[in-house]
């Protein structure tokens, strides 16, 4: 008599193939280390609002990072199909971002590179945070990060204390910095900080230069106003 087991339902998962000349090449082999090991820490399973990592290998020419699927596509994907969030919804995601930060700093690791393009969708259209590449792992929760000697991050959500050549550190303000820019970003849909050049969007940063649309949410102003500062 043969035993009967039940059919297990198939599981679909996310595959990121990394290039090691390309990495070598543009001087990032460092990055695919560091999101390595974000991802391994934070995508333990113990927070809802990141991808698991269940598997890290290679071969001589890739590297391969075997994840979650995020079958929602992201929120900068689904502010530009709808141009803006209404504040129940932006308040929706932006709960969820909060939490996750809050949670990843306890860990002791800064993102340094939030995005609405980092922000992943899963099947009921939650939060997943993802592209850990630019992060920071502190030894001890209460470590600052090393400023680096050029800016991390994208341009339009990057903090005044990652461009501060003053600074030696940088904290985890720059990723509350860039909570601010996303919930700027639902509301509005459009960015905070726009200029024709990386360049231009970082002085507007660095003197604050920023306005609200006419109509913009004053809960969520308050908010933008309480993150945006330098």
């Amino acid at each position: 008599m043969e035993a009967c087991l039940p059919a297990v339902p198939e599981k679909l998962y996310a595959v990121k193939i990394i290039s090691k000349v390309k990495l070598i090449r543009e001087g990032k082999a460092k990055t695919a280390i560091a999101e390595k090991n974000a991802l391994a820490k934070l995508g333990s399973g113990k927070h809802p609002g990141f991808l698991k990592l269940y598997n890290a290998f290679q071969d001589p020419t890739h590297l391969y990072l075997v994840m979650d699927v995020a079958p929602g596509g992201d929120l900068q994907l689904l502010v530009k199909e709808y141009g803006s969030f209404s504040p129940r919804v932006a308040r929706y995601y932006a709960a969820q971002i909060v939490d996750a930060v809050l949670w990843m700093h306890s860990q002791g690791i800064l993102h340094r590179d939030l995005k609405p393009e980092n922000a992943l969708l899963d099947s009921d259209l939650r939060i997943k945070l993802a592209d850990f590449g630019c992060a920071y792992i502190a030894q001890n929760a209460d470590d600052l990060a090393p400023r680096k000697s050029t800016f991390v991050g994208s341009a339009a959500y990057v903090s005044p204390e990652l461009l501060d050549k003053t600074l030696k550190t940088t904290s985890a303000a720059s990723d509350l910095w860039a909570i601010g820019c996303i919930v700027f970003y639902l509301v509005a849909g459009t960015l905070a900080f726009l200029a024709p050049t990386d360049y231009l969007t970082f002085k507007k940063i660095e003197v604050l230069d920023y306005s609200f649309p006419d109509g913009f949410d004053e809960d969520a102003r308050n908010l933008v106003e309480r993150l945006l500062v330098s």
